[in-house]
């Protein structure tokens, strides 16, 4: 959960990490995220914005540039259960894979691998992810806040989900209560603002957000009824819903 007055040294923190990024080039297209491995023929990447990775083909991948040299296992397919330790510095336009094996850089064809295994420092991606995430949710017209009374329609129930990109308990939370407004038969709309962690947002100084996430409910009216914030549970999140329906 973020707080803004206690939180700023690691949003600049991020800010100096949002401009590093893998870059995979794959059917003309720039794909920013990590590099998570190759196997069965297929490059595994890693995009900021998607839980689990995405696989390309290779003979589609163009190239990847890595945003600094990566440690790997890798094996070849003339011995698929010897894993060998080495380091990726990315993948040429023919498909050839550049590695450094005991200090010497070679470029491979993939068809000589059977898989490369990336070492992933977790506490470095999910820094380099929220950095990715609250640039995303910057950019756009910097002066202006999300109105949400727009949403408000008469009948329905509107969940107001004020998210922090690259939070995993926020993309937890707002995947459980949109699940729920979906299963409601059109009885209540889900809809998320993404709000930077930062005091300068618009979201933060209209709306006075104080942490994040937060859930504002609303009844079929258009009153607001309950606002989640600092400590919540996804009962809470249930029984806030099931409050506004309720609402006469």
């Amino acid at each position: 959960m973020y707080k803004v007055s206690l939180r700023l040294g690691l949003f600049f923190l991020c800010l100096a990490l949002s401009t590093t990024a893998d870059i995979l080039i794959v059917g003309g297209k720039e794909v920013s995220g990590v590099f998570s491995g190759f196997e069965k023929k297929r490059v595994l990447f890693q995009e900021w914005q998607k839980e689990t990775p995405d696989k390309y083909d290779i003979a589609q991948v163009e190239r990847l540039r890595l945003d600094k040299p990566m440690r790997i296992s890798f094996a070849y397919t003339r011995d698929i259960r010897r894993k060998l330790p080495g380091i990726l510095h990315g993948i040429r336009k023919n498909g050839d894979f550049d590695i450094e094996e005991n200090g010497k850089r070679t470029r491979i064809p993939s068809w000589k691998l059977a898989r490369v295994e990336a070492t992933v420092d977790m506490q470095d991606f999910m820094l380099r992810r929220e950095a990715a995430m609250n640039q995303e949710a910057d950019e756009g017209d910097k002066n202006s806040y999300v109105e949400v009374e727009k949403a408000l329609k008469p009948g329905q129930v509107l969940v107001v989900h004020f998210h922090q990109p690259g939070s995993a308990a926020s993309e937890r939370q707002g995947n459980y209560i949109r699940r729920l407004c979906e299963n409601s038969r059109g009885k209540a709309v889900y809809q998320q603002v993404r709000v930077a962690p930062n005091p300068d947002d618009p979201n933060i100084r209209h709306y006075e957000l104080q942490t994040l996430p937060q859930f504002w409910f609303y009844t079929p009216k258009g009153e607001l009824s309950e606002r989640l914030a600092e400590r919540f549970t996804e009962p809470d999140l249930k029984k806030a819903l099931e409050s506004a329906r309720r609402a006469r």
